[in-house]
């Protein structure tokens, strides 16, 4: 390896893995020595303290991590009218348990109602949920429940997230593991669909059998037995040959 003035540094990188033994205040010290041709041997700095060619030292610390817990909308279409479920996992993925952990979730009560909670609490819309303790390496869970408001129209978007906080960690909000985006909100799409239904009936005015010349009363009923709005509806009946329209309430003759 050649190295003349004015060349680009060098750089080289290697990973390591640290003992499992190694306990909180433990340092680990280590540093690279260079030689060359007539040059005396010269050992690594470490560029963060004052100090000259000093080791690189490393200073051991476990703490809690819940960057990994998530957020679970079930079913992910609903329609208006019908239950939904947020299941939230409280992931403690670091090497320290987690204490005093908190979380809380304003539920987007313009669209969901009926909010229930297991393993919390909720007081006009906001969940709150509380843990001692999340052991390293587990998880607990709650799961709010709440049910689609009539009316809701269809396509329409319901984002909500939880955010998570305990001591001596950064808050932390829930991840939809449904996508590949990191941290973000759990999303459910409403889904209305309008059902028709339409009936006839026909009485004879002047009484049965009916006989020529006779007055017929017809009534349709249109009902929507969905749960989406219908729009642009338009009903039409054509007459038979073998009557003649008298009168007509809530429409007109074309």
């Amino acid at each position: 390896l050649r190295l003349s003035p004015g060349d680009p540094a060098i750089t080289v990188s290697f990973e390591a893995t640290l003992a499992p033994t190694l306990t909180v205040g433990d340092t680990v010290s280590n540093q690279a020595v260079v030689n060359a041709l007539g040059v005396a041997e010269t050992p690594s700095d470490d560029p963060l303290t004052p100090a000259i060619q000093d080791p690189t030292v490393l200073t051991i610390v476990t703490q809690p991590d819940l960057s990994a817990s998530i957020k679970i909308a079930e079913p992910i279409n609903p329609e208006p009218g019908q239950a939904v479920q947020w299941i939230i996992q409280l992931v403690n993925s670091g090497a320290a348990d987690a204490t005093n952990v908190r979380l809380v979730d304003v539920v987007p009560t313009e669209f969901v109602s009926d909010i229930s909670v297991d393993g919390g609490q909720v007081v006009d819309g906001q969940v709150t949920a509380q843990f001692a303790r999340i052991a390293a390496g587990s998880a607990v869970g709650i799961t709010i429940n709440g049910i689609v408001r009539d009316g809701v129209l269809d396509g329409t978007p319901v984002d909500n997230q939880a955010t998570i906080t305990a001591d001596g960690v950064a808050p932390t909000l829930t991840d939809d593991p449904a996508t590949p985006a990191i941290d973000d909100p759990t999303r459910f799409e409403v889904v209305a669909s309008p059902v028709l239904t339409l009936t006839k009936r026909v009485a004879d005015d002047n009484g049965l059998p009916a006989r020529p010349g006779d007055t017929l009363s017809y009534q349709l009923t249109l009902s929507n037995g969905g749960t989406g709005r219908a729009v642009d509806v338009v009903l039409n009946d054509p007459l038979p040959a073998e009557v003649s329209l008298v009168d007509g309430d809530g429409g007109e003759l074309i």
